[in-house]
């Protein structure tokens, strides 16, 4: 008897919770003929076939996964798409039977493939996620990243993850297109090895999206809502405080100034935005930027999960001749520029950010757009991500320094301007400062005093853990 109470009282609790509503993921496989051929002397459907195994049963169990091949029936037929095995769950190792005899054939049918997969989620996924293996590029649609657009606009809960196995270097662009347009990520995997690495980083995201899920509300005793704010701990130094507004009538109910990292506030149900005030030095006030909108449920708490960026700075570039630090996200539209005001403590400090895809840079002194230097980065609930600064350069003070009125570097010979910093009206500063820079090769440029053209100084190379100092001859 008790352990049947036991067992209802689990079941109300996965009620509670919210853990029906899951995220849903369909596998898509690419059975065309050129599947056939070999990467490191094993096929590539078979590698394929191989990295399934070891993969999906590690997938969360709470996903329903199912899997569409395409290419696997007839040689030239750009509708030869199987639903091989419906979403369900607890049946990773019969869709993995499922996919055995599959024997690469046909076509490329990218985008109609999606399509279905599409068409096999149900409206109460809390993400429609399409994981495709590809070799190559789409035959059968004249442009199918547009395609890919189109379906992500008639479903928002759309998540395409493409992983390219051993595609040509000029077909990727066209893969990585479609990730974009399906709000995912695209993975180039050369061999067997890499192929495994991306199905597992997949499979973190996945969980990830599943953890969401389950811990969006949870059923509290009180009478009042609550709003729970939570993240990394050693990013709550770049808080000056956290307003919670009032959406219905832009009323500000509440400041929490020097907010915790973990912290609950109790408030009136009803719809709230939450805007980060970012801590200034010199007595400034906090740079607020909108977090987003999120409702509270009378005797229900709303969790709000952030992460975190911080950055780790060789000791040679310790110093930066930095005005701001910008941090940016075209996913969550999440933009932060955050000024020095003349004292930089809190430039380089970890930021919360909520989750998503940002950019990082820096805004020099005396410089008009921000250098930015690094790759985009993934920021993930309840963790930090670093982002390392370890190669710059510098310029070697000329004899000639003070007819220097403004100098630039150029990516490559003759390319675009990607850095450009001219002096003070007073003094020479930062011309000779040390300047955090991505790995490449450039050149230097020169604008002096009396001469109407740039001068052309020379190229050098920016190695990724160096401090390149460039000798003009001036």
């Amino acid at each position: 008897m008790k352990r049947g109470i036991i067992v209802l009282l689990y079941c109300a609790m996965l009620s509670i919770l919210g853990w029906a509503k899951m995220p849903e993921a369909m596998l898509v496989l690419d059975a065309s003929g050129s599947m056939m051929g070999q990467i490191g002397g094993e096929s590539k459907i078979a590698s394929a076939q191989r990295v399934f195994a070891e993969v999906l049963p590690t997938f969360p169990k709470e996903t329903p996964l199912g899997l569409v091949v395409y290419g696997h029936r007839a040689k030239k037929k750009c509708d030869d798409i199987e639903l091989l095995h419906p979403l369900g769950l607890n049946n990773r190792d019969v869709l993995l039977q499922s996919a055995k005899p599959i024997k690469p054939l046909g076509m490329t049918p990218i985008s109609d493939a999606i399509a279905k997969a599409l068409g096999s989620f149900s409206k109460d996924a809390t993400q429609h996620i399409v994981v495709l293996l590809s070799d190559g590029i789409e035959t059968c649609k004249a442009d199918p990243c547009a395609f890919v657009r189109t379906l992500k606009d008639a479903d928002a809960k759309l998540i395409l993850y493409i992983v390219g196995f051993g595609v040509k270097a000029d077909e990727s662009a066209s893969l990585r297109c479609m990730a974009k347009a399906g709000g995912g990520e695209y993975f180039d995997a050369r061999d067997a090895s890499k192929l495994l690495e991306a199905f597992q980083t997949i499979g973190q995201k996945v969980e990830v999206a599943v953890k969401g899920a389950k811990t969006v509300t949870k059923k509290v005793a009180t009478g009042l809502g609550k709003l729970h704010i939570l993240l990394p701990k050693e990013a709550a130094i770049s808080l000056a405080d956290i307003k919670l507004i009032r959406t219905s009538d832009d009323k500000l109910i509440k400041t929490a100034e020097k907010p915790d990292a973990d912290a609950t506030y109790p408030l009136p149900s009803g719809k709230y935005r939450i805007v980060l005030g970012f801590a200034n030095p010199n007595y400034q006030p906090p740079t607020d930027v909108t977090l987003g909108s999120y409702t509270v449920e009378p005797k229900m708490t709303t969790e709000v999960r952030l992460g975190a960026l911080a950055y780790n700075i060789a000791p040679a570039l310790q110093k930066l001749p930095a005005a701001a630090v910008t941090v940016a996200s075209s996913g969550n539209n999440f933009a932060l520029k955050l000024q020095s005001h003349n004292n930089g403590y809190y430039l380089f400090k970890p930021k919360p950010l909520p989750i998503g895809k940002y950019q990082a840079g820096i805004l020099y002194s005396q410089s008009k757009t921000p250098m930015l230097f690094t790759a985009p980065v993934q920021i993930e609930e309840a963790h930090t991500t670093y982002v390392t600064i370890d190669s710059g350069f510098k310029i070697i003070k000329p004899s000639q320094g003070d007819d220097v009125q403004r100098w630039e570097l150029v990516k490559g010979n003759g390319g675009k301007s990607v850095l450009g910093v001219e002096r003070r009206w007073d003094n020479q500063y930062p011309l000779w400062e040390s300047f955090a820079v991505s790995p490449g090769r450039y050149s230097v440029r020169f604008f002096l005093k009396g001469m109407p053209e740039p001068l052309d100084a020379g190229e050098l190379e920016i190695k990724k853990g160096e401090l390149a100092e460039f000798e003009s001859g001036l």
